[in-house]
């Protein structure tokens, strides 16, 4: 697996972007978990180890989940990581039936003036190699690539 390690260097968009009527990004709480759970699980179906991964997260205090919702209904999530020189941002999803709309972009976006608005550290991120889509995305939001890192697997028995 190959893993794109991206910085985020320009605002390509204003400040207060677009709004779309009924959709509303907030921080997560613990009440949150099994709506974030579902968006994670999507694509894997791994529901018990991403609801303990995310149950674990909930008490780091450098973690900080959001949440993105259309008429109440969840649809993307994303984690920051607050670190001590820089904010990255993970476990960015959007739920089955709702990419390529529009939605990821405004919770990215939302995302880059939230951290803007409380810190001057850089904002990074790593996506897989093969997830064009969301490469195409963050290179328009302003991301960069800064890095490949490659990972591999060994069988242990």
């Amino acid at each position: 697996m190959n893993i794109l390690n991206m910085k985020w260097s320009w605002e390509p968009f204003k400040n207060g972007g677009r709004s779309m009527k009924g959709l509303n990004i907030r921080q997560a709480n613990k009440q949150d978990l099994e709506a974030i759970v579902s968006i994670l699980a999507t694509d894997s179906g791994n529901v018990e180890s991403i609801s303990q991964w995310v149950a674990k997260l909930f008490e780091e205090p450098t973690s900080r989940f959001y949440l993105e919702t259309l008429n109440e209904k969840s649809l993307a999530c994303l984690i920051f990581d607050f670190m001590r020189d820089q904010v990255g941002i993970y476990a960015f999803e959007v739920h089955m039936g709702y990419r390529g709309l529009g939605y990821g972009r405004q919770m990215l976006e939302e995302a880059i003036r939230t951290i803007r608005s409380e810190s001057r550290k850089r904002i990074m991120l790593d996506v897989e190699t093969d997830n064009t889509t969301a490469i195409g995305l963050y290179l328009s939001c302003g991301f960069e690539i800064k890095t490949t890192y490659d990972y591999f697997g060994l069988n242990i028995l």
